[in-house]
């Protein structure tokens, strides 16, 4: 009796597929059938297929900027240590050597290494700069190329002017016979001390294959700069992603504020006029992030079929005889607009013409609006986004205990002269509240009065449970003049309404500490949260305080108060809750893992340095014992 014969027609085909080398996926029915017939799949993934999987994954922790130099060295070691282990697997096996190779070479952040890779006597570091010390042959090339084929993300990090000699730009740039980076993906750079020099070798590195550019906006700045910006479209016509960002890479509006020089381009029609045919020119553009840009621009992307994300400043609503000419719908596949503005009006008017299935809005402002302006822009969004997709929303300003002048902004726009403060309460929301979706909704900025209470903190936390982000407010203003409604008892209703909450920002009284027994059996409200904004909250006993939130947030070891007085109470819980989670990992015996570890003395030290700005003398007597832990 044959083997097909003892078997189901299941068991045959699983058979079948275990045993055939050459195995193509063909659908079949049970009742069809046939054992004689050889039933096959597509193949598996080949060892070098698993290998470059294996290769690649790297232990990913979050470095934060504003660490200490000790973690920055940690990071630095990490890297380090992936460099090595990669070259020593390269070197172990052939079979290993592409893969390794290709891991090692993938992402770069200087070019420096192409260089080195290279043959010594071919150059040499004169002061800071790397320089030639004989002409390029032959061979060289061939050296070089074997890396250089492997390299797909290209993050430039440094000026490339100051890394190294004219000479070597020029020869990398012109001379290399074929494409220095032929398999090229993404090239994001920054701005350069000589523009004349670092373009033209940054341009060399441009390729059809390229799907991702960001590119500094002092590539405006000359005739030269816009010529290459033109060129882009027949050089790499399947870009999907085009940002243009600064050396910091800050946004449109922080650009703008700080560096009044920018102005004088990112106007011009010239600029404009190059931007928008470069955009309008790649047919799979799917995200774009620009600076100024007149009416007529944004209509003609508001065309793009392909565009799914898009960041730009409007400077004045759009006219309404621009609206009507443009046909109706708009943006039809955008899922994301974040928007910098000098205020609301422009913002809303763009709005009014967007019918597409859109997920994200955010809007950067130099100043926080009026109650009416925000409630007339949530009211605007409510009648053009659609509940079943709509998730983030968010309204901030530019953070004024950063170094950003206001002062310079007013030259650009008289109305933004002058500071006012604002009322947050739930009437500005109203209109949102079914869209059951909302993931994250933020509303930043100087509000003196924060008029929730634990009652429209529950509605709110009803009509949107799946959120992950809620931010009411940003504390860079002044002490709110009325004191907050919202309890203990008020934050935990919202816990437990939205438990995938990660991120919370609010105004909260904690002058009153319930019993942790009068909550019942389920006393955990989240275990996501680490971190609480708590702005200008009041706080009573500090201890009491904290056991609290520790019973509702086992994970919370950091608060984050309001910079004034009680922000030296907030510090007292803060210091509670961190002994609380020292001695919950080391009962736990978790104090093994070196990422929790690191974790826990990263927010040691943010918290520190933020005490220390707030009033130097209550940190000269914190001690370091959890630094000390090895």
């Amino acid at each position: 009796m044959s083997t097909s014969a003892l078997l189901s027609p299941e068991k045959v085909a699983l058979l079948r597929i275990l045993t055939i080398g050459d195995l193509r996926f063909k659908p079949f029915s049970c009742r069809h059938f046939n054992p004689t017939t050889t039933y096959t799949m597509h193949r598996c993934l080949r060892l070098t297929e698993i290998l470059t999987l294996i290769f690649s994954f790297k232990y990913a922790t979050s470095y934060s900027e504003l660490e200490p130099p000790v973690f920055q060295e940690i990071k630095e070691r990490d890297d380090a240590l992936h460099k090595r282990t990669l070259a020593s697997l390269a070197r172990t096996c052939k079979l290993f050597s592409g893969p390794a190779l290709d891991a090692l070479w993938g992402e770069l952040d200087d070019f420096a290494p192409l260089v080195r890779c290279m043959s010594s006597n071919l150059w040499y570091v004169d002061g800071e700069k790397m320089t030639l010390r004989r002409p390029v042959e032959a061979s060289d090339w061939l050296i070089l190329r074997k890396y250089a084929t492997r390299v797909r993300v290209v993050v430039l990090s440094v000026h490339l002017s100051a890394r190294f000699n004219n000479e070597l730009l020029g020869v990398f740039s012109t001379l290399c016979p074929y494409p220095l980076l032929p398999a090229l993906k993404e090239l994001h750079c920054i701005a350069d001390q000589n523009w004349n020099i670092a373009l033209p070798f940054l341009r060399s590195l441009v390729n059809p294959g390229i799907t991702s550019l960001s590119l500094p906006f002092p590539i405006l700045d000359g005739v030269f700069g816009i010529s290459v910006l033109a060129s882009l479209s027949e050089m790499c016509p399947l870009v999907q992603r085009f940002h243009m960002v600064d050396s910091d890479n800050m946004t449109l509006m922080e650009s703008l504020i700080t560096f009044p020089q920018l102005r004088r381009f990112v106007w011009s029609s010239r600029a404009c006029s190059t931007m928008t045919n470069l955009a309008c020119s790649w047919k799979h553009l799917q995200s774009i992030e620009f600076c100024m840009l007149d009416e007529q621009a944004i209509l003609r992307l508001a065309d793009l079929p392909s565009l799914k994300e898009i960041g730009l400043a409007i400077m004045s609503p759009i006219s309404h005889s621009n609206k009507l000419s443009v046909p109706h719908p708009v943006f039809r596949s955008l899922t994301a607009l974040h928007i910098t503005a000098y205020d609301l009006s422009g913002p809303i008017s763009l709005l009014e013409m967007v019918r597409s299935p859109l997920e994200e809005i955010s809007v950067l402002l130099p100043r926080i609006p009026s109650p009416d302006a925000l409630h007339s822009f949530y009211t605007t969004l409510s009648q053009h986004a659609s509940p079943d997709h709509l998730k983030s929303v968010v309204v901030s300003v530019i953070d004024r205990r950063e170094n950003f002048e206001l002062a310079n902004a007013s030259a650009v726009n008289p109305q933004m002269s002058g500071i006012s403060y604002a009322t947050i309460d739930i009437e500005m929301v109203r209109d949102l509240l079914h869209f059951r979706r909302i993931e994250r909704f933020t509303v930043g900025g100087d509000f003196d009065n924060f008029l929730w209470n634990d009652d429209t903190l529950q509605e709110l936390a009803l009509a949107w449970p799946n959120l992950h982000i809620l931010q009411l407010g940003d504390g860079t203003g002044p002490p709110w003049t009325t004191p907050s409604r919202v309890s203990l008892r008020g934050l935990t209703t919202l816990l437990k309404l939205c438990p995938q909450l990660e991120h919370l920002t609010i105004v909260i009284d904690a002058g009153v500490v319930p019993s942790v027994q009068e909550l019942g059996e389920d006393v955990v409200c989240n275990k996501l949260i680490e971190s609480l904004t708590l702005l200008n909250s009041n706080v009573g006993d500090s201890s009491a305080v904290a056991t609290f939130l520790y019973a509702i947030l086992p994970r919370l070891v950091h608060i984050r108060p309001h910079s004034h007085l009680k922000s030296l109470r907030w510090i007292e819980v803060s210091d509670y809750l961190l002994g609380y989670a020292l001695e919950r990992e080391t009962r736990s015996g978790k104090l093994e893992s070196m990422q929790r570890l690191s974790e826990l003395q990263r927010i040691v030290y943010r918290q520190t340095e933020f005490e220390r700005t707030l009033d130097p003398s209550i940190v000269e007597n914190r001690s370091n014992w959890l630094f000390s832990i090895q």
